[in-house]
């Protein structure tokens, strides 16, 4: 139910656990506006403050574009340790999102097989 202070109670845990605000469509609806007013204030801010400023001599901007880098300079700023250790992070972000996939799916399964025993008893089967 919901208290005197506007908010729902979450019986998930029980009495005592963390009340969540309960919003109607109006509060969200206020709540997008709010931020699609603030993107679109962002938005002019940076247009205006880039017209405004002078614009960069080349030699600022070097290096910041495809069309402005030099090759050689790139291909010298890194060696074979660098991609080695490129390699282990990504076999090791790799390896731990297989890992957690398969955990993930194997406790879908496992609530699915609770869920159904609660359904169809055990020693039914």
């Amino acid at each position: 139910g919901v208290d005197e202070s506007g908010f729902a109670a979450v019986n998930s845990y029980g009495a005592g656990s963390w009340p969540m605000p309960s919003l109607s469509a109006l509060d969200w609806l206020v709540i997008a506006v709010y931020f699609g007013v603030l993107f679109l204030i962002s938005v002019a801010v940076i247009v205006v403050l880039s017209y405004s400023a002078a614009s960069p001599k080349p030699g600022q901007v070097r290096g910041l574009t495809l069309a402005t880098i030099n090759r050689e300079d790139v291909r010298q700023s890194y060696d074979r340790k660098d991609i080695a250790a490129t390699a282990v992070v990504l076999g090791l972000v790799v390896t731990i999102y297989i890992y957690f996939s398969f955990w993930v799916w194997q406790s879908q399964v496992n609530f699915q097989v609770t869920e159904m025993s609660r359904i169809i008893p055990i020693h039914a089967l």
